[in-house]
């Protein structure tokens, strides 16, 4: 059975606007990995930050940074989206 994990971005840290000087200065410049989720809009997977509670099934949805066991015909879905399946 294939294997899919949602992808990952690298992404800068939020600041927060009372932030500044050396600590706001280093936090531009740090980068790191955030999962993004997956779920099935208008007919096609496309990967989210803030899926839906409704989003999320079995059927038609995967939270990011989880591995998941997907079907032949769902990874042959994700692939045609875009998306990487082991």
């Amino acid at each position: 059975m294939p294997t899919f994990y949602p992808p990952t971005i690298k992404d800068l840290p939020g600041v927060l606007p009372e932030s500044r000087g050396i600590a706001r200065d280093l936090g531009r410049h740090y980068k790191y990995s955030r999962s993004r989720s997956v779920v099935r809009r208008a007919g096609h997977w496309v990967a989210v930050d803030y899926p839906l509670d409704t989003e999320i099934t079995e059927t038609s949805g995967f939270l990011g940074g989880h591995t998941y066991t997907v079907t032949d015909a769902v990874a042959a879905e994700l692939v045609a989206d875009g998306f990487v399946v082991t």
